[in-house]
């Protein structure tokens, strides 16, 4: 799990998701970013590096914290299990036993997908990326992270109102 502080740190985390997972396709880095907008989640941004084992998360987490100092992203970078909602419903991801069978199970779900026939493709088209994007831009703005107008040309994204000031007295 990495956590950044704005919407400039989300979009560097993005691209360097982009580049990290170049060739990678449906292999060994599988990852995904974006806003926070559950409301029993406390932050605005996520980024999230998948992983097969916690010995592998334990590793991910060392690799994922030293590339955001490289590319200058303040974030807190840290090992986090399963899914928010799956810890809501069984409990702390470190009492989870999985039941019996599950391998199986997971494995007849994995080998239903052709994960090589996407390796030279493009996951979501540009126009898709751009709308998703510009939500994010949307949310940060709402949120009132000062770096979601340096997407809009350091511009506020709606017509700001006027303010009004009372005069000052004389004495």
């Amino acid at each position: 799990m990495c956590v950044p502080k704005t919407l400039l740190d989300l979009m560097k985390v993005y691209q360097f998701q982009m580049e990290w997972t170049e060739g990678h396709i449906g292999k060994d880095r599988f990852c995904k970013c974006g806003i926070e907008s559950r409301p029993w989640v406390p932050r605005n941004y996520g980024a999230y590096f998948y992983t097969r084992s916690k010995e592998e998360g334990l590793a991910r987490v060392v690799e994922i914290r030293k590339a955001m100092k490289d590319i200058d992203v303040d974030a807190e970078v840290y090992l986090k299990r399963y899914c928010t909602e799956f810890e809501l419903g069984l409990g702390p991801s470190d009492k989870y036993e999985w039941p019996e069978g599950t391998e199986t199970l997971e494995k007849l779900i994995l080998d239903s997908f052709d994960l090589n026939s996407i390796e030279n493709s493009t996951l979501q088209p540009k126009f898709l990326k751009d709308h998703v994007i510009r939500k994010w831009i949307e949310f940060a703005w709402d949120r009132g992270d000062p770096t979601a107008a340096y997407f809009n040309d350091n511009e506020p994204l709606y017509p700001v109102s006027v303010k009004y000031e009372p005069e000052e007295e004389e004495e």
